[in-house]
């Protein structure tokens, strides 16, 4: 017995032919002892461990060969003829209309691209000659996914504060241009040693890019520019007294206000205008209101000094509603 298992397993041509012999042994036996045929059948799947259907797929194989004595079974798919549209011949300029296609039925025709109102369309786009399975296939591989659809929970809304004072900011800057004011935007950024190449192309005579090997400086640059350029004399670089983490936590007050003074005041042409964004060391607080988690003793310091009356007796949450109302 060959012991073949499991059902649906391709058999090689090897063994095909050595189930073959077997078929052929049966049936000798069968001609010159009278048996039924369906007997002979059944006894070459019981030596070979095989179904009687695959006994009968393989027997009439043989009656299809040109010469059976002389020629062998193959193994099944191994002629099987190969479609001269294959999908390798999709060039680059097709997958991007089919990935632009896509995108089309998001955003313009507001609906699902599924495979089968996609088809259609790129068959009039590209003249597309494979079926659906051959499409489904191809978005695979351009990186797109069948997955559950997103909650829209998950989409940023602006708070109606923030969307006020965005409206805000463009009324006052659309005045300042119809005004022809020089309007200057400022902002910080930082450049560390460790931003460069690990690799490049180089060879005996071209050496690349030179890695630096010394340890790690950040440098925070802060500058002041325009439609014009920068505006001169207002730039400021220094080494960072840390090479990690955030590049605010860099910069103070006390840093910011000196270069105000001294650099960017005494160069910003007069009646401009500064356009910046809302750091914390931008907008110093003197007397800065304790927040509602600062303990007692703060919270009636702070309103001692504004002369407000409040009862020695009064509990944190008393004495922070004091403080809501002038703030």
């Amino acid at each position: 017995m060959l012991g073949i298992g499991k059902s649906g397993q391709t058999l090689h041509s090897e063994v095909r032919n050595i189930i073959r012999h077997v078929i052929e042994k049966c049936d000798e036996e069968k001609n010159s002892i009278p048996i039924p045929h369906s007997q002979a059948t059944k006894r070459a799947a019981n030596y070979c461990g095989v179904s009687e259907r695959l006994i009968k797929k393989i027997r009439s194989e043989t009656k299809c060969l040109a010469e059976p004595e002389l020629s062998k079974l193959s193994m099944p798919g191994k002629t099987r003829p190969h479609s001269k549209n294959s999908i390798s011949s999709i060039d680059s300029f097709d997958l991007n209309v089919i990935r632009n296609t896509i995108d089309e039925f998001y955003l313009i025709k507001k609906t699902v691209p599924s495979i089968r109102n996609l088809s259609p369309v790129l068959k009039d786009k590209i003249n597309f000659k494979w079926g659906r399975e051959t499409l489904h296939v191809i978005i695979k591989i351009l990186g797109f996914r069948w997955v559950k659809c997103q909650s829209k929970r998950k989409i940023s809304v602006e708070r109606p504060h923030i969307v006020l004072w965005m409206s805000e900011y463009l009324r006052k800057i659309r005045n300042f241009r119809d005004k022809n004011r020089n309007i200057f935007y400022m902002d910080e950024t930082w450049v560390d040693s460790n931003m460069i190449f690990q690799k490049c192309w180089q060879d005996h005579e071209i050496t690349g890019c030179l890695k630096d090997s010394a340890s790690s400086k950040r440098y925070i640059l802060l500058h002041v520019g325009s439609d014009n350029g920068f505006l001169p004399g207002s730039l400021i670089l220094f080494r960072a007294g840390s090479a990690t983490g955030d590049y605010h936590g860099q910069m103070n007050g006390d840093n910011f206000m000196k270069w105000v003074r001294e650099k960017l005041i005494a160069n910003l042409p007069p009646h401009s205008v500064l356009v910046m964004d809302n750091a914390p060391y931008h907008c110093i607080q003197n007397e800065k209101p304790p927040s509602k988690y600062a303990n007692k003793n703060e919270m009636i310091n702070w309103l001692t000094g504004k002369n407000i009356h409040f009862e020695q007796s009064m509990r944190k949450g008393q004495l922070y509603s004091l403080i809501e109302k002038i703030i």
